[in-house]
């Protein structure tokens, strides 16, 4: 079986997921890794056999390298989607694709018009408490949905951390809304 050559951009709770992850699939290779934080990426890089990046375009430009995860703020989407795109690998993206629909417009056209392949990260599309309960409205098993209310708790850390780089509903919300 093929091995899959691939990368992180981002490094921060769902980047180094994807990293270790990458780094225990037996038919994936992760080739790099790229932060701003380039110390944080020498820590990651060290911690899953892999080269660190300083400089995105030197990632971009290896030549055995397939496909990117891109695991920045949704405020950095856009234009690391296009530099992704420029290079013509395919692209895994965390949700949400971008902060506006016209950003989002923009990544679908480009990466339309570069001919390469994306999917976007909705992880919890395949926890099977979601999967089980958009089958169940799909098929009409609990009747016509006329109303949706969703909950989710989450820190007051995860906020903070966040620093107003993203809202509730992007961050959260987008999971409930996904399935719909």
């Amino acid at each position: 079986m093929k091995t899959l050559k691939t990368a992180v951009i981002g490094l921060g709770f769902m980047g180094q997921q994807h990293a270790r992850i990458l780094y225990e699939m037996p038919n994936a290779e992760l080739i790099g890794v790229y932060d701003i934080d380039q110390n944080h990426s020498q820590n990651i890089a060290d911690q899953f056999n892999t080269k660190p990046y300083s400089d995105l375009e030197a990632l971009l430009s290896e030549s055995e390298l397939e496909s990117v995860f891109i695991c920045t703020s949704d405020d950095q989407h856009l234009d690391i989607a296009h530099k992704v795109a420029d290079y013509r690998k395919d692209i895994i993206i965390e949700k949400p694709l971008a902060d506006t629909l016209e950003d989002s417009k923009k990544i679908m056209n480009k990466v339309n018009n570069s001919n390469v392949r994306m999917s976007v990260g909705h992880t919890l599309r395949w926890d099977p408490r979601y999967y089980l309960a958009r089958n169940s409205v799909q098929q009409g098993d609990i009747g016509e949905h006329v109303h949706i209310y969703a909950r989710r708790s989450n820190s007051h850390e995860n906020g903070k951390r966040l620093k107003g780089r993203t809202s509730v509903v992007k961050f959260l919300g987008v999971h409930d809304l996904d399935g719909i």
